[in-house]
């Protein structure tokens, strides 16, 4: 809820970008497929599908509570992530192409932010990143943001400019 306050997130904006997150993943079985796990090391590929898209409205999400006890706060169960976030390199690549160097990493940063205000160090590490690539924001195809809370999602695209429209997660 600081950095939602602190970036002037109200509620209604994280509640919309949650229903319409979990409309898109509900809409799209491609996507369900598209957010799942091989699982490497027995002879056979397992499949873990990703069961945390939900039915939301705008109705629906109000009824929850803050989740934390203090005034002004806008993070409700609704606008967070089900059980648990991470961090992870991926490589995205059919599988049959997995076998040998296809991908390689042109850029990487160290950045650090404030922990009282998550969510506002991703910006920085992008931003980086993408200079030291010689890239820019709109020079990508396809752009993933992976966070807990939409209030951190949104306050990550705002300074690119992506935080309305179609342009993210268009599935």
């Amino acid at each position: 809820s600081s950095l939602a306050r602190i970036t002037r997130i109200c509620r209604e904006r994280q509640e919309g970008y949650a229903v319409r997150s979990h409309r898109l993943a509900l809409a799209s079985e491609h996507h369900r497929w598209a957010e799942t796990s091989r699982m490497v090391g027995n002879d056979r590929a397992a499949r873990v599908v990703d069961d945390g898209p939900r039915r939301l409205t705008s109705k629906s999400l109000r009824r929850f509570s803050p989740i934390i006890d203090v005034e002004n706060a806008t993070v409700t169960p609704g606008t967070t992530a089900r059980i648990s976030d991470g961090a992870a390199g991926v490589v995205v690549a059919p599988l049959e192409s997995t076998d040998g160097p296809h991908w390689r990493i042109i850029a990487s940063t160290l950045t650090g932010g404030d922990p009282a205000v998550p969510g506002l160090a991703p910006v920085e590490a992008t931003q980086q990143a993408l200079a030291h690539a010689g890239l820019a924001m709109d020079d990508m195809d396809v752009i993933e943001v992976v966070e807990a809370f939409a209030a951190q999602v949104i306050a990550f695209l705002e300074p690119f400019h992506l935080a309305t429209g179609d342009a993210i997660d268009p599935r």
